[in-house]
């Protein structure tokens, strides 16, 4: 095999491709990605062996002397990647021995003839479409309330894909808050009888979703037997594994909004207004308070070292007075996700489960408050 790639097209790709090799713990083939060039066309690949990576970036071949596929380490890809100002890189694989070179940079190394692993053959229960942004978003909002500590027991180390003809959503859960995306009504949706509604997409699988499908205009889903899920779009293929479990009802946990005061927010004004409240607050004492009366939102933290911070804004509301207590990372978490330029709705609930929403109503965030308001005179 002898192939000369156009560097800046295959660069991505390849950075995507380590960011899931570099991972597991797969014997001969951890921290490799595999090259498979043919005459007009290449495709990395690369798995942690939950996770299966397949790209096949356009436009990349320059010169093909001879098609065939190796296993090239990351390290070296991308060390060639980032000390080369040379437009071209040539992958080279003779018996014994595996050239890497661009530029004056050139590897020289020992090859491997380890087996890539192949995906299982498994029966497709459900099949769908969704838009590639959407998807994206989607992920980043549900891996951020994903349980990645197993050890704390708290729920799945995943996300729930509840997908119906009707309706898809993407949620996230660690037993404390929830964040949940809907999609609407997904295209091309097909499914077997007796498909189950939901699959658990594992944490790492978001986050590669994440940054893979952002630009894809559409992105087909499968979901197949055991749960196993695939996401496809033009150049892109990620297959994963499913997380073990039942995902809690979600579902029962999403207050009713009949009979809640709401506040409407920007929501880079409320980020900021908690953020700045939020910097004398610790581990020992995370907490922020918020009031909102008389059209003002006022935000406290009081810290168990550096201080107290009160910080005022001007908001649109005119209801009843009121006031609750957050975890401040629990919001700044959830606002860290939010696209730009998000209307953001406050569901009050007393000392109830609170209710976040932005305005379109596709994401929405669900916490507890810390301590019921009429304690607040027992704060120190």
């Amino acid at each position: 095999m002898k192939v000369t790639l156009n560097k800046n097209c295959v660069a991505d790709a390849i950075r995507r491709c380590a960011s899931v090799a570099n991972t597991g713990k797969m014997g001969a083939i951890s921290g490799k990605i595999r090259v498979v060039a043919t005459l007009d066309s290449v495709e990395f690949a690369a798995t942690d062996g939950a996770r299966l990576l397949k790209i096949a970036p356009p436009d990349a071949i320059d010169r093909v002397v001879e098609p065939g596929e190796t296993l090239v380490p990351c390290r070296e890809l991308l060390g060639v990647l980032s000390t080369s100002v040379d437009s071209d890189l040539t992958i080279e694989r003779e018996t014994e021995r595996l050239v890497v070179s661009s530029g004056t940079a050139t590897y020289r190394l020992q090859a491997t003839d380890a087996l890539f692993p192949q995906p299982l053959k498994r029966q497709t229960l459900k099949t769908f479409e969704v838009s590639g942004a959407e998807l994206a978003v989607a992920a980043k909002v549900a891996r951020s309330t994903v349980d990645c500590d197993r050890g704390r027991g708290y729920a799945l180390a995943g996300a729930a894909l509840d997908a119906t003809a009707n309706e898809v959503f993407l949620v996230g859960t660690d037993g404390r808050k929830l964040t949940a995306y809907r999609f609407g009504a997904p295209t091309n949706f097909s499914a077997t009888d007796g498909a189950a509604d939901v699959a658990v997409i594992p944490e790492a699988t978001l986050r590669t979703v994440a940054k893979a499908f952002a630009d894809a205009s559409t992105v087909r889903v499968e979901i197949a037997d055991g749960g196993y899920s695939t996401f496809a779009a033009e150049t892109t293929t990620l297959e994963s594994v499913a997380v073990e479990g039942k995902f809690p009802n979600w579902r029962a946990i999403v207050p009713q909004k009949t009979g809640r005061p709401r506040v409407d927010f920007a929501s880079e004004t409320l980020a900021a207004t908690v953020r700045a409240a939020a910097c004398v607050a610790d581990a020992k004492r995370p907490s922020v308070w918020l009031r909102l009366a008389d059209g003002k939102l006022t935000a406290e933290t009081t810290g168990a070292e550096i201080g107290a911070s009160r910080i005022t804004q001007a908001v649109e509301y005119r209801g009843e007075p009121f006031e609750v207590e957050f975890d401040s990372r629990f919001l700044l978490g959830f606002f860290g996700v939010l696209p730009s330029a998000t209307t953001l709705t406050y569901w009050h609930g007393g000392d109830r489960i609170a209710l976040f929403e932005t305005s379109d109503e596709k994401i929405s965030f669900v916490c507890l408050p810390l301590q019921p308001p009429q304690n607040k005179g027992k704060r120190r």
